[in-house]
């Protein structure tokens, strides 16, 4: 009959319990990080302040490498890091870097403590037209005008290309989306080619609206008037979950043995068991996810990813390992913690066990007492 009971409570944990306590480690542990003021805040600021730095380290590397399989992206290339201005120092002079760093800062900011339950939920407004202007800024147009400087001159096939462009592609007038296969030659008619390429920048400020609003909030008088700490709501709603696995892990704990101590005993052993493998399973997919980021040449070959496109990927990692980091540095926290909460029942376990036994130990007669006093006379005679 024992070993009846314990093969359903082994079923029960090994296919219900275990595997759903697994899942919640991992939802609980992701969305504590997605929730969290750093990935809502600081880490925006982190790629704002890396990614002009990337972009212009990129362009370095394709001039570097041999782009056999993309000459054209190779002599772009060389013409960009031939200007006077890096990527970085455009950004900066144009107003793009000042917007990236207040406007979308600030937003971000005000988002997280309405998040945080610092300041009572209010529409949060992404202001876009410092970008707009700075999309459209003279600065640019004299940037694209030194990088066609620095080109080689133009075939006579590349010279139609550049005409083709021109004539199919610039309307003015309506919203088209130009191409971008441009040829890296100097064109016959640079102020043409000029404005060619410099349209997509305002034909995108324009169709931008001037505000956006990235936090849509409750028309409920409750939710304007109150401050509301969204994070720790969403956390403990989620901490929650860890009473459905329980509820299995306990019932099959309960069928395997009826002493107190057993079942302390099974609950803490399935509950160490869930918690070491979600922290495997994080490690094994956090490995495997960053060797997938290094080596993925069978992905770009099937999505058919450019050479130059693979750079700026490759650039771009860091800051792709730093946002997974994040997510799988949560879920192992909380598997640690899991891990613990199980060692702790097993310690009681052990420790209720040893105050049964000392409870249920048998008391020793009482010795009768000697007479230690030598008889006396009458009693001799």
């Amino acid at each position: 009959m024992n070993a009846i009971r314990k093969t359903i409570a082994l079923f029960i944990l090994i296919f219900i319990g275990i595997p759903i306590l697994v899942g919640v480690i991992w939802a609980i542990g992701l969305t504590r990080a997605a929730v969290s003021p750093e990935f809502l805040s600081d880490l925006p600021k982190e790629i704002i302040t890396k990614l002009p730095v990337i972009m212009d380290e990129s362009l370095k590397d394709i001039v570097k490498e041999d782009f056999r399989s993309d000459k054209n992206a190779k002599t772009w290339a060389e013409a960009f890091s031939r200007n006077k201005l890096t990527l970085k120092e455009l950004m900066e002079q144009t107003g793009i870097m000042n917007w990236l760093k207040n406007d979308l800062t600030y937003s971000l900011d005000e988002l997280g403590k309405v998040l945080r339950g610092d300041i009572k939920p209010k529409p949060i407004m992404m202001n876009m037209r410092p970008l707009k202007e700075a999309l459209k800024s003279e600065k640019i147009t004299a940037y694209l005008r030194e990088t066609l400087q620095q080109l080689p001159p133009c075939t006579e096939e590349q010279a139609n290309q550049w005409i083709q462009y021109a004539e199919k592609h610039y309307i003015p007038t309506k919203g088209i989306h130009i191409s971008t296969n441009f040829p890296a030659c100097q064109p016959p008619d640079i102020d043409k080619a000029v404005e060619l390429l410099r349209y997509e920048f305002i034909h995108e400020a324009e169709t931008m609206p001037n505000e956006v609003n990235i936090f849509n909030m409750d028309n409920d008088p409750f939710v304007q008037d109150h401050a509301i700490d969204i994070i720790r709501f969403v956390t403990t709603m989620m901490y929650l979950l860890f009473l459905i696995p329980a509820a299995f892990i306990a019932l099959a704990s309960v069928i395997a043995t009826s002493t107190g101590s057993g079942v302390l005993r099974w609950m803490g052993v399935s509950t160490l068991v869930g918690g070491f493998i979600s922290f495997g399973l994080s490690r094994f997919g956090g490995k495997m996810f960053f060797f997938g980021m290094e080596h993925s040449y069978y992905y770009d070959s099937m999505h058919h990813v450019t050479h130059a496109e693979r750079v700026f990927a490759t650039r771009i990692t860091d800051i792709v390992y730093s946002v997974f980091d994040r997510l799988f540095s949560s879920v192992d926290a909380t598997a640690g913690i899991v891990c613990v909460v199980g060692i702790v029942l097993i310690a009681i376990s052990y420790s209720f066990t040893r105050e049964r036994k000392s409870d249920n130990k048998p008391v020793q007669p009482a010795q009768p007492s000697q007479n230690l006093q030598s008889p006396t006379p009458q009693s001799q005679q």
